[in-house]
């Protein structure tokens, strides 16, 4: 979905074996371990540099931490797993970035923090 939404690579993490298994046959630029605690800088390294875009189906609170550090100034981050009803977010990384946090719920994107507008 992400390629055919335009984007250059996809690069995917999880912690089972079997779906990192899974990208690696769809062809993923990259896979790696979203319990690693250097998850955003792997990320980036891949990448070149910041990520235009991250999306995360886990929901687990590394992972968002990790997509928004990965997430260039002005980027955005798509949450689609649904975590915890509370999580601590570094919420001034985000506002520092002008970056924008988007919620998939229903089939239907809801901004929940936009600091770029």
């Amino acid at each position: 979905m992400a390629r055919a939404a335009g984007a250059a690579e996809v690069l995917i993490s999880d912690v089972r074996a079997d779906q990192l298994d899974l990208a690696a046959s769809l062809s993923a630029a990259a896979i790696f371990d979203a319990a690693d605690p250097d998850l955003a800088a792997l990320a980036r390294d891949r990448a070149g540099g910041p990520l235009d875009v991250a999306i995360d189906c886990s929901g687990a609170e590394s992972a968002v931490r990790a997509a928004i550090a990965a997430t260039r100034p002005g980027g955005t981050v798509v949450l689609v797993g649904m975590g915890a009803a509370e999580m601590q977010l570094p919420i001034l990384d985000v506002a520092a970035a002008f970056a924008t946090v988007q919620n998939l719920t229903s089939g239907a994107i809801k901004v929940i923090v936009d600091v770029g507008s």
